[in-house]
């Protein structure tokens, strides 16, 4: 999807250059043929092909000027029409010039008196010029006289170049990105090599651009100024994807291997592109921080939409806690004993590094000092006696070692008799008594019940 976004995006960008280019020549060519219909000149592609000296009925000669006008260039643009039908025909003596049902201009008397000619010679070379400057303009609009004015231009010249520029270059730099990496056996380092290729490869392209315009950057600078605006509207989510990405990048929000959560969405960074962020999914149906199996990829623009956590940035660890309840009569300092001393062989070999990270953390943030070796905490309720173990984990470990506090907790409970015993909460349904009834009726009838 990546590649045919990227074909996409050049070839809509190749094409507007040739189309703005193309009318930009054509405008400063083409000079404003308004102004000369206002003294009566018959204009078409460009060119004055007569001037109306003389009004007809109550049409002014401007008028009659830019009626003809229209009408020529509506035939002209029909190819289906062919040359030979225009002709001159005389209708009450008007000398018409038509083509088909089309009447294109009428010769009266006062039009060839003006012009010092009669109407059959006056009609002749207005048939003539009319003709001629559609043929013209037919051989300049046909599709291979086009593509012609196209390939001369040395805009369009410029655009291929870049075209076949920019296909050599990615093909160049995505051979080296997919080779040179294989030769590195440090995935990591692999994985960046790749990134810097892909970035030079990007900067290449950009200096081969601005090498190959160096000479008409000055006379590009409106082109380029419509286009970045239709693509900085259009692509306004891309953009701000790159923005993160940018951001992602100089601002240490997270890199590759960290474990985060984005937009809802928790698990490690697997690949950040300059458009998105990949993740291996944690959590959804699965408990704990096991993968579930999603690959989801992330838009950066969302790092300036929603809280970034990362569990694994400073301080590669997190502080986790377990409630045990032990039954009342227990004793209480040997339950606590026991708990420091699992704590402290199952989790204690994190203290170290974990102390050593979060003294960088002090340093480098205004935070205060927490207390890194397991803890022990007692609360009474009123069914038992609660106790919460608080301890540092590497955030990739928390369900392994919780497993092992408990299974160890266990075994060291069952190995004290029943000096400490876990305490529950537990429910028994008993059956409903039977209820004996015995029902004795009076001398009057009347019922009287004993319940027993």
């Amino acid at each position: 999807m990546k590649k045919h976004w990227q074909a996409l995006m050049i070839f809509v960008l190749v094409t507007c250059l040739i189309v703005l280019s193309n009318s930009l020549a054509y405008s400063q060519k083409s000079p404003n043929s308004e102004n000369k219909l206002n003294d009566g000149s018959v204009v078409f592609n460009n060119e004055t092909l007569f001037v109306i000296q003389e009004k007809f009925g109550p049409a002014s000669q401007q008028q009659r000027a830019k009626e003809i006008s229209n009408r020529i260039e509506g035939l002209a643009k029909d190819f289906s029409i062919p040359l030979d039908s225009f002709q001159v025909a005389e209708v009450e003596g008007v000398e018409i010039v038509s083509s088909k049902d089309t009447v294109l201009i009428g010769i009266t008397e006062s039009d060839a008196k003006a012009a010092g000619k009669t109407q059959k010679q006056l009609a002749a070379e207005y048939l003539q010029k009319i003709k001629t400057s559609i043929a013209q303009y037919r051989k300049e609009h046909s599709l291979f006289r086009l593509i012609q004015n196209w390939f001369s231009n040395p805009i369009v010249i410029k655009l291929i170049i870049i075209a076949i520029g920019i296909v050599v270059i990615n093909v160049i730099f995505r051979y080296l990105s997919r080779s040179l990496p294989r030769y590195i056996p440090n995935s990591d380092t692999s994985y960046y090599l790749r990134k810097v290729i892909t970035f030079i490869g990007y900067l290449a392209i950009v200096l081969f651009v601005t090498i190959v315009f160096s000479d008409r950057l000055g006379q590009l600078t409106v082109v380029f100024g419509v286009i970045g605006a239709g693509v900085a509207f259009a692509l306004q989510e891309v953009i701000a994807s790159i923005a993160g990405w940018l951001a992602i990048s100089l601002g240490q929000f997270y890199n590759p291997g960290d474990r985060i959560q984005l937009g809802g969405i928790m698990g490690d960074v697997i690949d950040i592109s300059i458009l998105r962020t990949t993740v291996m999914e944690i959590g959804a149906w699965v408990k704990a921080d096991l993968y579930n199996g999603r690959i989801v990829r992330i838009a950066n623009s969302f790092v300036f939409k929603e809280p970034v956590y990362n569990y694994s940035a400073d301080f590669p660890f997190v502080w986790d806690e377990i409630v045990i309840p032990v039954k009342y009569g227990s004793d209480h300092h040997l339950a606590r004993e026991i708990l420091q001393r699992v704590a402290e062989e199952v989790v204690g070999e994190y203290v170290p590094h974990a102390n050593t990270h979060w003294q960088e953390m002090v340093h480098k943030y205004l935070i205060e000092n927490a207390r890194i070796e397991p803890a022990v905490s007692l609360v009474t309720t009123d069914n038992w006696m609660e106790f919460t173990l608080r301890y540092v984990v590497d955030y990739k470990s928390r369900r392994v070692k919780r497993d092992q506090l408990f299974t160890r907790i266990l075994d060291e409970f069952l190995m004290t008799g029943d000096r400490v015993a876990y305490a529950s909460a537990t429910f028994h349904l008993v059956e409903t008594p039977v209820f004996d009834v015995r029902i004795n009726r009076d001398r009057n009838g009347k019922e009287d019940r004993k319940n027993d």
